[in-house]
């Protein structure tokens, strides 16, 4: 890839045409479908941003960039795959924890206004990363946590009424008892679905 001419979609098809031997870097539909009837060399930007292996930090940056040109498919499975294993590979703790935070501001939309269409629609998207990944709150990865923790806090922000509800609910029939087992004093905790 590193001898290839690198354009961008729009305009450029015609310039990546008369090119030798191009690449264009390029998702949207219809300009694929000319690319492919075209027999031209392509590539996606989530792809090609993984392919580029940056610093997380740029990765992130490019990714709200991504977010603030109402691009949808900016947080897919392969890239959030890609920034988890570039952020696990991390030696230094202090440094994997700066990402982690990081990674969790991106998916918390710190990058846009509170309330505006594009903090709904980042919110949206995060959500999806749960259902993208197969990530439940029973998940023992700690980096899939993020993405709860992430969509806890969203959800706490976008409809505070309702998540101050769902607290209280909880809150109800959360119990605890302490069990002794001969050795030790045991704590167990668990959510009673109606009263004693």
């Amino acid at each position: 890839m590193r001898n290839k001419k690198i354009y961008l979609e729009s305009d450029l098809i015609g310039l990546a045409q008369d090119s030798v031997d191009p690449l264009l870097v390029c998702d949207d539909p219809f300009i694929s479908s000319v690319v492919l009837s075209e027999s031209m060399n392509a590539i996606g930007i989530n792809r090609f941003l993984c392919i580029l292996d940056l610093d997380i930090r740029i990765h992130l940056e490019c990714i709200k960039q991504l977010a603030r040109m109402n691009y949808a498919n900016y947080l897919t499975a392969e890239v959030y795959d890609h920034i988890k294993s570039k952020i696990l590979s991390v030696a230094d703790k202090d440094i994997q924890l700066e990402l982690d935070n990081a990674f969790m501001d991106t998916l918390t939309s710190k990058f846009t206004d509170e309330g505006s269409n594009l903090w709904k629609h980042n919110n949206a998207v995060t959500k999806e990363l749960l259902r993208l990944k197969s990530i439940t709150p029973y998940t023992n990865d700690g980096f899939d946590q993020i993405v709860i923790k992430a969509n806890t806090y969203n959800y706490s922000k976008e409809y505070p009424d309702e998540f101050k509800a769902r607290l209280e609910e909880i809150s109800k029939r959360f119990r605890a008892k302490l069990v002794n087992n001969g050795k030790e004093l045991i704590l167990e905790t668990y959510l009673a679905d109606t009263e004693e």
